[in-house]
């Protein structure tokens, strides 16, 4: 049973049709859905934030539809919380309806875009070379955005505040040790590397593994080369 906190709306409902998004996002589709329950509990309406590109969903579930997605240099109003279980999940005003972002991912105060160096970019383009050097952009995306995860963090598992920190820490890259980060780069490690340090990471802020096999706390995405875990 989920709980709705709120203190706007004593019902909500997602239209059959809603508006194309300009400063939320892209929004894609949505179908009729109504939430009757309802809370006494006040909620304060307010703008939050991504860190990354992230999903805007029908219902509070990862197995529900992707209605659009949230950049992270636009804010959305929240104007809810939804508790699915064990997971919160964040009701979100959109242009004409209503839908809900996993609560983790969104952050009260908009982060500053990473000023990056040309040393970041050519360490992050080199490890990229050594990790993932023909793979495809998607992929490779996903590898610097969890360095780039890991350096935002600052942890104390990947303690770090650059990038060549966060690649050259003993242990975690081996491209550094196996002469691979010494290959020539393809434009597209250059360009790829050069995508996330001017935008940002692709995964949530608390993906910081990337391995062959299961790591930290859960999964957040498998692909066919890699599993990307969260903290």
């Amino acid at each position: 049973m989920r709980k709705i906190i709120y203190t706007i709306f004593a019902t909500v409902t997602l239209s059959t049709l809603c508006p194309v998004l300009v400063q939320a996002g892209t929004l894609i589709k949505t179908e009729a859905a109504t939430a009757q329950e309802s809370s006494t509990d006040e909620f304060a309406a307010r703008y939050k934030y991504a860190t990354s590109t992230i999903n805007i969903r029908q219902e509070p579930s990862t197995e529900s539809d992707i209605i659009g997605k949230l950049s992270p240099s636009n804010p959305i109003l929240v104007i809810g919380e939804v508790m699915n279980g064990e997971e919160i999940w964040d009701l979100v005003q959109l242009e004409g309806c209503t839908a809900y972002i996993r609560g983790d991912l969104l952050h009260d105060t908009q982060f500053a875009r990473h000023d990056y160096t040309e040393d970041d970019l050519y360490v992050l383009t080199h490890a990229l070379t050594g990790e993932c050097h023909t793979y495809s952009d998607y992929e490779q995306r996903l590898v610097a955005s969890v360095i780039v995860n890991r350096m935002n963090r600052n942890s104390r598992t990947f303690p770090g505040t650059s990038i060549k920190e966060i690649v050259f820490q003993k242990g975690q890259y081996a491209c550094t040790w196996d002469g691979n980060y010494n290959r020539t780069p393809t434009e597209r490690n250059w360009e790829n590397a050069r995508f996330i340090l001017e935008n940002g990471s692709v995964m949530p802020p608390n993906v910081v593994y990337q391995a062959g096999f299961k790591q930290g706390s859960s999964v957040y995405l498998k692909t066919d080369k890699h599993t990307y875990c969260y903290e």
